[in-house]
């Protein structure tokens, strides 16, 4: 508890207690996915958590000790999930914790994690089948929000998922299209396709000091691509759409952190089925909205 001193207090006397540990022993297989799991020591019943843990590498017989050091004595839930989507695997409830102790619960002994939980393996390659590392590729889950996806890199091109059930997941890389994918157990290989290359540049100089900046959504799938890019008037800037179809095009003019929007440019709307590799699209400001937008920014 928070000690509570008032201006003026002399010779307070504050006590305090040895912090405690525990230590939780997990038993796993090569079909476990241990590192995409997350472990959780809450404090009951408050629901405080946040304890540093470690998490050792499981030994020959498949033993993973994850440790908590400098936990306030009380009552605990520990908690073994899966990140995403957050769901519980198992959980050990009324831990008791003595002050200057490891916990002794019997309970925390072999904690088994075997066949609960189902791991998926994904390989993404490029055109070449070579893994995919430059740029990094990012998962999401395939839900319309574009959340990224929690799962652990497992080497070159590969990531390690935790699955109580399938899920569908969006790899994102720049330069590359889309790719959904349906992750079940098992190891699978997502093969990345090369994106057409096309070009902005603003027809008008941004106010000195200013920077235009498009954001660009795909309205057409259920499927999120939003992409932001600073736009120029001297040197065409670099756009690879995720899908086909039509992107709504949004203008900032930004200032540091400080941004407006424009409120009034043409073209509001891009279809990347009307265009060839390699086309500019020129984004003209209308001159009234470009003044308000910096009138905004001197606020």
């Amino acid at each position: 508890e928070p000690a509570v001193f008032a201006p003026g207090d002399r010779d307070v006397v504050v006590r305090v207690e040895r912090s405690a540990s525990l230590t939780a022993v997990f038993l796993v297989d090569a079909e476990t996915p241990w590192r995409g799991m997350e472990y959780s020591l809450i404090a009951m019943p408050s629901g405080m958590a946040g304890w540093m843990s470690s998490i050792g590498s499981p030994d020959r017989d498949g033993r993973m000790t994850v440790r908590w050091r400098s936990v306030p004595s009380g009552r605990y839930r520990l908690v073994a999930w899966i990140p995403d989507p957050r769901s519980e695997v198992v959980a050990i409830e009324n831990l008791r914790v003595a002050a200057g102790r490891n916990c002794d619960d019997p309970r925390l002994s072999a904690i088994d994690l075997r066949g609960k939980v189902q791991r998926c393996e994904l390989l993404i390659v490029g055109p070449d089948d070579r893994p995919l590392t430059e740029p990094l590729p990012q998962l999401s889950r395939s839900d319309g929000r574009g959340s990224a996806y929690s799962c652990m890199p497992a080497g070159p091109g590969r990531f390690e998922i935790a699955l109580t059930t399938p899920l569908d997941i969006v790899v994102r890389a720049h330069g590359y299209r889309l790719a959904v994918h349906r992750a079940v157990a098992g190891k699978a290989t997502i093969r990345m396709e090369r994106a057409p290359e096309h070009r902005l540049r603003s027809a008008m100089a941004s106010p000195s000091g200013t920077e235009f900046v498009a954001t660009l959504r795909h309205i057409d799938g259920v499927v999120p691509d939003v992409q932001r890019t600073g736009v120029r008037t001297e040197q065409p800037v670099s756009w690879w759409p995720g899908v086909d179809g039509v992107y709504a095009l949004e203008l900032e003019l930004t200032r540091g952190y400080a941004r407006a929007r424009v409120s009034a440019f043409e073209p509001t709307r891009i279809d990347v089925r009307t265009l060839v590799p390699g086309q500019i699209v020129e984004i003209v400001p209308d001159p009234a909205a470009l003044a308000a937008a910096l009138a905004k920014l001197k606020e």
